[in-house]
């Protein structure tokens, strides 16, 4: 009996080992979990300059995170639609934390084609619509390459009033042709 006690023991470690294995091999997974993407909504548009052609936007998103653990955002991109036409592009949107289970707001550039924007909005105002219907869709690019990029989509309304309200401001930068020349 004594010669079987440590032998039996010796199995009981090697059987213990192989249950763990797996487990030890994807602790990373196990811990971590799968990280969702950041829900992201747009909270406000500033414009800043008229060029021909563009406009440059200065657009507020809030980012806000559903997962346990931070997010740490080393880069990303973004690309507006209005009413389904592609509009413009967002410049790479700076490094930061966004903390766990909270919100962040970023700020980024967008620049809109002029002519494609108009597009949507004139098919909006052609339907009697009081908005304009906007699409947000980018990523986000993570620290951690192995957790690589998350990508976004949001969707939501601008109240022509709104842009309305800004019109004095964006036509007072208009360059003026006979100054430039």
């Amino acid at each position: 009996h004594s010669m079987s006690e440590p032998v039996l023991a010796g199995r009981r470690r090697w059987f213990t080992l192989l249950l763990l294995l797996p487990l030890l091999s994807g602790g990373c997974a196990l811990f971590k979990g799968k990280l969702e993407a950041p829900k992201v909504t747009l909270s406000g548009i500033t414009p800043e300059k008229l060029e021909r052609g563009s406009q440059v936007l200065r657009c507020r998103l809030l980012l806000e995170n559903p997962n346990n653990e931070d997010l740490r955002v080393v880069g990303g991109k973004v690309r507006l639609e209005i009413d389904g036409v592609s509009a413009g592009k967002g410049e790479t949107i700076e490094g930061f934390v966004l903390p766990a289970l909270d919100s962040k707001e970023v700020e980024l550039r967008v620049t809109l084609d002029l002519l494609s924007s108009l597009t949507g909005a004139l098919r909006s105002l052609g339907s009697g619509k009081p908005a304009l219907e906007y699409t947000l869709k980018g990523y986000v690019d993570l620290d951690v390459k192995a957790l690589g990029r998350l990508p976004f989509s949001s969707s939501g309304n601008i109240e022509f009033d709104d842009l309305l309200r800004h019109a004095p401001g964006l036509l007072r930068s208009i360059p003026d042709p006979e100054k430039t020349s």
